[in-house]
């Protein structure tokens, strides 16, 4: 099946909008040509970054991100993948992580699922709450009130301020960073106080009595909000996550390609 995806998806043309922020101008050909076989062009985001369409008469700086996503994927005849779309939702992370979870755990029915950090300005936070609850798991969601926004009590989760208090409730702890690009004022006095009191390190869940799965959308700020000895350890399913994340959004492009042409 992953051969056939792979000679199917080596005849198609994908795009795919940079991001600055998270170097994705850097990482995502790398990334693609390595996963899938397909002819790959670099393309500098500085001159990237406003696509305009003389047909649909709209360019991306002229709309904001929400409705510039809805516009393209109303307008144009070809499958629109959302691969992060600023603080709002990443899907295709959604999948991977609940993917990871079930390759760990067999089921996410009736699991709790903490995720911890920055939620305010986490796409991650948003898309895994949906899907996961879907799915039947309990979410919890922890960090500092500051980066709490008001609705998200709405969704159906419960909220905490103390991290051991999350960590002793939960099977899966999904850390997330703190999006300091996203953040326009200063939310917690400094990162050296914020690592202390919700960073998760090796005494801290060492002290938990009973084991708790590790995950991180990644990039990681290492000595911040997860330590070195906590991301690679054993009870750790990062790297997991990043090699899922190849193979799900393989598919997401295969199912969708084969789907239009069909």
């Amino acid at each position: 099946a992953v051969n056939e995806a792979i000679r199917y998806i080596n005849q198609k043309e994908f795009s795919y909008p940079f991001n600055h922020a998270t170097n994705t101008s850097t990482l995502v050909p790398g990334t693609v040509k390595y996963s899938l076989p397909t002819s790959t062009k670099h393309v500098d985001y500085n001159t990237a970054r406003i696509v305009k369409n003389s047909d649909l008469g709209v360019s991306g700086n002229n709309l904001s991100l929400l409705a510039y996503n809805e516009y393209v994927a109303n307008n144009i005849n070809i499958p629109v993948i959302n691969a992060g779309d600023g603080t709002n939702e990443h899907p295709t992370q959604a999948l991977l992580d609940s993917f990871s979870i079930i390759e760990k755990l067999g089921s996410i029915k009736n699991k709790k699922i903490a995720i911890i950090g920055d939620i305010s300005h986490s796409r991650v936070a948003i898309s895994n709450i949906h899907l996961l609850k879907k799915l039947g798991a309990q979410i919890m969601l922890c960090g500092p009130k500051t980066l709490m926004p008001k609705y998200i009590k709405d969704m159906g989760v419960s909220i905490r301020n103390n991290v051991r208090e999350a960590l002793e409730w939960c099977d899966v702890a999904n850390i997330l960073r703190i999006q300091l690009e996203r953040q326009n004022e200063k939310y917690f006095p400094s990162i050296r106080e914020y690592s202390l009191y919700y960073g998760i390190n090796k005494k801290l869940l060492d002290s938990i009595k009973k084991d708790v799965i590790i995950m991180h959308p990644g990039p990681i700020n290492r000595g911040v909000e997860i330590s070195s000895d906590v991301a690679d350890s054993n009870k750790s399913i990062i790297l997991d996550q990043v090699e899922n994340g190849v193979a799900v959004r393989m598919a997401i492009m295969y199912l969708l390609s084969f789907h239009r042409s069909s």
